[in-house]
């Protein structure tokens, strides 16, 4: 087979060229391994791409679930205020809760501190395996 490519030379004019082509036609061991380190790197660079965002995703359901332990133990902290007083609220009251919730890996830890007599901090934390989170909240003394 013969084909004809147009070719243009300096000035703008159509030169033509005469290119004898095999009559088989394919791709040469080159351009195939060619293809395939291609298609290798752009797939290898794919796979770690996607492994990245199921650990940032992995990451923030723990963050989540940290955040969701946090406001759940500052509730218990004001349920029991409620309940018990203002006097009560005491880390001896409030041990560190392994797999707090039923969350396995996670543990609550509850610090308590007067600011005066009728005024404490409490922080609640949670920890779990690669993280730390916690939350401060202020309880007045009921009158």
């Amino acid at each position: 087979m013969y084909l004809l490519p147009l070719i243009f030379d300096s000035f703008g004019n159509k030169k033509t060229m005469n290119v004898n082509r095999s009559s088989e036609a394919g791709f040469s061991l080159t351009e195939v391994v060619v293809s395939i380190a291609l298609l290798g790197i752009i797939s290898t660079s794919l796979l770690v791409a996607l492994q990245e965002m199921s650990a940032r995703t992995i990451d923030l359901q723990k963050r989540t679930q940290a955040l969701m332990l946090m406001q759940s133990g500052l509730e218990r902290v004001l349920f029991e205020n409620n309940q018990n007083g203002f006097e009560w609220l005491q880390s001896k009251n409030f041990p560190a809760e392994q797999n707090a919730d039923g969350l396995k890996g996670f543990v609550r830890h509850y610090s308590f501190k007067r600011l005066s007599s009728t005024l404490k901090e409490v922080t609640v934390g949670v920890s779990w395996k690669g993280g730390w989170k916690y939350a401060t909240l202020w309880v007045g003394k009921s009158k």
